[in-house]
């Protein structure tokens, strides 16, 4: 403090924390830890409102905000620069939101996909289905599944049959081995919300269910507003007897990742 005291442009010490200079501003001195200082430089930096504002948001994680650090369970944060305290902060507004990164990957007729593998393995999880050739016969439709869902990366197959109600039916399947391999490979079937589409259909759910394969259901959204679609996939799958249990919409995060793996 003395050293700071003896700058020269100091007119006079009100207290030994507060001085007036020689142009009149009057400075509040602060003497801080070195792995204090970035707590140190936030608390100091902004408005008044700007610490009551961030007090409150640590207040509502129960956190406690002051020039020392964050004081979380007892046990003190100090942050060495301004940009540890932010990351910090950062970490903490994100608390409770986890964020995977999924697609939609379209099978092609041999059962490849219209994604690189390298691209594919930047995913957590693909959703594959098939937007073509429905025409083929049963034992070509059965192995072009069962080729997509092998690749690791594929974990979900997306509006299953294919169908668009009035406009398209299903296509053919082997869909006793299709559910077979999906229970043996901890595969997902989707039931697709989508009003035109309803897919899987309740009958086949009911014989997935049977056989013990999870569903996952989607709105199939392209746009905000069909996020409200979900209702739909829910009394979808109700119709096929589907429970809680057999939804993995409904698992937590610890378990859910038990899925992704």
């Amino acid at each position: 403090m003395e050293y700071a005291l003896a700058y020269p442009q100091i007119d006079s010490v009100i207290t030994r924390s507060h001085v007036k200079l020689k142009n009149d501003l009057e400075v509040d001195l602060k003497i801080s830890d070195p792995d204090d200082w970035g707590s140190m430089l936030q608390h100091f930096t902004g408005s008044k409102m700007h610490n009551i504002r961030l007090r409150t948001l640590a207040k509502e994680r129960g956190l406690s905000l002051s020039e020392d650090g964050i004081l979380e369970k007892e046990k003190l944060h100090r942050f060495k620069t301004e940009t540890d305290f932010q990351s910090y902060e950062k970490s903490v507004k994100n608390r409770g939101i986890k964020l995977l990164i999924g697609l939609e990957v379209d099978i092609r007729p041999e059962g490849d996909f219209a994604l690189s593998d390298k691209l594919m393995a930047t995913l957590d999880y693909a959703i594959v289905s098939i937007h073509s050739a429905f025409d083929n016969t049963v034992a070509k439709n059965t192995e072009r599944i069962i080729t997509a869902l092998s690749h690791p990366k594929a974990l979900i197959l997306g509006h299953p049959t294919g169908r668009i109600i009035n406009h398209r039916q299903s296509l053919s399947a082997d869909w006793e081995k299709v559910f077979a391999f999906c229970v043996k490979n901890h595969k997902l079937m989707e039931v697709n919300a989508y009003p035109d589409r309803l897919d899987l259909p309740d009958d086949l759910i009911k014989t997935a269910l049977g056989k013990g394969v999870k569903l996952i259901i989607n709105t199939d959204s392209h746009k905000a507003e069909q996020m409200n679609h979900m209702k739909y996939g829910v009394w979808q799958a109700r119709k096929g007897y589907a429970m809680k249990r057999d939804v993995v919409n409904s698992l937590t995060w610890q378990n859910l990742q038990t899925v992704l793996k």
